[in-house]
């Protein structure tokens, strides 16, 4: 007798960050995988995380988001700088778990890309990346995003290094979203 075959989907969805969520982005924040390619290194305390929760909470050019996989939460999105005059907004992220299915980070920037796009309404979206970095680096050109210039940026644990910055506008989004399936 043959086995059957079972299939699930699965469901994604963006959400706010809410306090709640604190503990949790907090834990992911200080792993070793997020922090060697973060401008602040060391790790943070509690209080300093709480305290940058409500700065997103306070700031209305700042989006604090929660990709969740299934109903649980696997990764968090930010964006910063939303830039009414110039019609943009850069934007941070991470996966808080390491032993997630593949593709699961293509499709939680597809999600974000989209949030940026579509309900914040911006023209287009930066990014900056650690030249030490080179998996966010394939994943940002992978989406779409075009390198326009590089720089020293200090990290809190002395020295600098070398910084791209990136732009995707939403005109090349639009033509790269479809590439991306759930």
């Amino acid at each position: 007798m043959e086995a059957a075959r079972i299939s699930q989907a699965v469901t994604y969805c963006l959400r706010p960050f809410l306090e709640e969520d604190l503990k949790l982005v907090f834990e992911w924040r200080n792993q070793d995988r997020v922090r060697v390619v973060s401008a602040t290194r060391r790790l943070i305390t509690y209080d300093e995380h709480q305290k940058w929760f409500e700065k997103i909470q306070a700031d209305p050019k700042q989006v604090g988001l929660i990709f969740e996989m299934n109903s649980r939460p696997v990764g968090t999105i930010k964006f910063w700088d939303h830039d009414l005059q110039k019609n943009s907004v850069s934007w941070g992220f991470y996966l808080g778990y390491d032993d997630l299915p593949k593709g699961t980070g293509t499709i939680m920037g597809k999600y974000a890309l989209d949030y940026a796009f579509f309900k914040m309404e911006v023209g287009q979206v930066d990014a900056e990346v650690f030249v030490t970095n080179p998996r966010s680096i394939a994943y940002h050109e992978k989406l779409g995003f075009m390198e326009h210039s590089r720089a020293p940026k200090e990290i809190d644990i002395g020295g600098s290094e070398e910084l791209i910055s990136y732009t995707l506008p939403k005109k090349i989004w639009n033509e790269r979203r479809k590439n991306f399936h759930e």
